[in-house]
């Protein structure tokens, strides 16, 4: 019972949150476009990963804009922790992705072929983006959103003093873990009973109150956040000392 009252809660408190526009609308679009062009289930599945992808990037930014803000500590850092977090994230992200591309093609002939490769799933995106309606404005929708709530958000209303580097560091897994296990397993019905839209708008709903809930995002502790802070400024602190 407490964790079902914890979740409940959570879920409220996701919905009072200013970033509940940016899920809602961010989740619609794939619903619009599968009621209107009549999307595949693989089709979907690539457009969220896309949106992890792009989730990824923003993250990096963060981290960068974070470690700056902490001057010559977060400067030394980032040089480590940055370029580690882009490949450590990119290698996730590409094994998702074949994994994606190969449950996405059950049963598919809208999907194109595709090379167990970054390159051949750069050009699974760039077919689809010609090709299928609607998929191209999705990403560029999905990705100007979260844009927006990086600048308006987290920039402007000084979210990046409120964290560091480290802590940024893990900000995107626990979301993918989480809710692609969800999707992928809510996939396997949508799949054996031939992905009708039904079913399709029915997983993207799922999607989007798991979101709202914030199911699965990364939030440390007050104490993980001290540590992690008490370490930059004992590096800031040697720094000033060998002046």
């Amino acid at each position: 019972m407490t964790n079902t009252a914890d979740r409940i809660r959570a879920f409220i408190a996701g919905l009072k949150r200013l970033s509940t526009l940016r899920i809602v609308l961010s989740n619609a679009v794939p619903i619009v476009c599968v009621i209107l062009f009549g999307w595949p289930a693989g089709v979907l599945l690539l457009l969220y990963w896309c949106e992890n992808v792009i989730i990824g990037a923003v993250n990096a930014l963060k981290i960068a804009v974070s470690g700056a803000a902490l001057g010559p500590p977060g400067w030394i850092v980032n040089a480590f922790l940055l370029p580690f977090f882009v490949v450590h994230y990119g290698l996730f992200c590409f094994v998702h992705g074949i994994f994606v591309l190969v449950i996405g093609a059950v049963g598919e002939h809208r999907m194109p072929a595709f090379d167990p490769s970054p390159v051949g799933l750069f050009h699974v995106v760039e077919t689809l983006a010609r090709r299928e309606q609607g998929f191209f404005w999705s990403l560029v929708v999905i990705a100007g959103l979260q844009l927006l709530s990086f600048v308006a958000d987290w920039l402007a209303r000084g979210r990046y003093r409120d964290t560091n580097p480290m802590t940024l560091m893990f900000e995107p897994y626990g979301r993918i873990i989480v809710l692609h296990l969800a999707i992928m397993v809510g996939m396997i019905p949508v799949l054996i009973l031939g992905g009708p839209v039904w079913a399709l708008v029915g997983l993207a709903i799922m999607k989007t109150l798991f979101e709202l809930g914030r199911l699965g995002r990364f939030q440390p502790d007050e104490a993980t956040l001290a540590k992690s802070n008490a370490a930059f400024e004992e590096l800031r602190q040697k720094l000033q000392s060998r002046r």
